[in-house]
């Protein structure tokens, strides 16, 4: 008996160790619930999978110690119920993809609370004629036989989001080969060894893209909200656009009190030219540069006296 208590004890630790071990090999490791996965299905996403991950199940217990000693803490919480583990070198998001797309339709037991509006679609069905059209009526859905088939008469909607399914209506579902179900692991968190971050679903759900998009407006209205403030909340990014606009500022400044600069002295003579030039075309003095000025203005009223007194 000890014996054995000590083997057992021996298995337990093996299986945390192998546990650390994938920890520590893989980038990235999900916990994901099982309940109500039949086994058949089970076996099927693990072929499906085994390319890109791989995926262990075992006792919560070991789960909780081999992730305590890998030092993901934040993970234990997401360990409980039918709990496996998901090894992989993919990235979070692509992870969580590969997943929610192993999901297969099931059909939805009596019971069960509808995940959503559940509606049936006139039209022709596979069903012969029989006893099925008076389970179609009983479950609401109007039906009749046309052509030596039974045809759905209209849109019917059998179950509103959040109903429990009556044992009629999840039989009938089920002859229709309506799966309002999704059958496959769900997941539970996703923790990127690679980052030190564990993702929830509600952000694994968000695109990259959009993930990507809302950083960059956080950004956006981070900077314009630092640069509004001005000069009571500086930041290594909005520094330079603060000296920018001070330095404009002050330029500003100097031009309008005149006060001679390297920066304003270009621009005070490029004034002072200009008043002159405009000076001298006004009191008609000649220089170098108001004569062909001069000339061009006698041009345009003698032009104007001739269309006024024409010959």
């Amino acid at each position: 008996m000890g014996s054995g208590k000590k083997r057992a004890k021996e298995r337990k630790r093996e299986e945390v160790e192998r546990l650390k071990q994938l920890l520590n090999t893989y980038r990235t490791v999900a916990t994901v619930n099982f309940r109500g996965l039949r086994s058949r299905p089970f076996q099927q996403i693990r072929r499906d999978l085994r390319d890109k991950c791989l995926i262990r199940v075992s006792k919560n217990s070991l789960i909780h110690l081999s992730l305590k000693e890998s030092g993901v803490d934040d993970m234990i919480p997401c360990v409980a119920d039918q709990t496996a583990l998901v090894f992989s070198n993919l990235d979070p998001f692509e992870l969580y993809d590969l997943i929610e797309r192993s999901k297969k339709p099931a059909p939805i037991k009596a019971g069960v609370r509808s995940p959503r509006d559940i509606v049936v679609e006139a039209g022709r069905t596979s069903l012969k004629p029989g006893p099925i059209i008076g389970e179609l009526q009983r479950a609401g859905i109007p039906a009749g036989i046309e052509g030596g088939n039974i045809v759905i008469k209209k849109q019917t909607v059998v179950v509103r989001e959040g109903e429990v399914v009556s044992q009629e209506v999840a039989d009938v579902l089920a002859k229709l080969g309506i799966y309002p179900m999704e059958e496959g692991l769900q997941i539970q968190a996703i923790y990127d060894r690679e980052a030190g971050v564990l993702f929830l679903p509600d952000v694994l759900r968000t695109k990259p893209e959009e993930l990507i998009e809302d950083v960059l407006k956080c950004a956006e209205h981070a900077f314009n909200i630092a640069f509004n403030m001005r000069y009571e909340y500086p930041t290594n990014l909005t520094v330079s656009s603060l000296l920018a606009e001070a330095e404009m500022n002050a330029v500003n400044l100097a031009l309008n009190a005149n006060y001679p600069t390297r920066k304003t002295i270009p621009t005070i003579i490029q004034d002072a030219h200009a008043r002159a030039l405009s000076l001298a075309l006004n009191a008609c003095i000649y220089t170098k540069e108001s004569i062909p000025l001069l000339l061009a203005k006698a041009a345009s009223a003698a032009k104007l006296l001739a269309e006024r007194f024409p010959e």
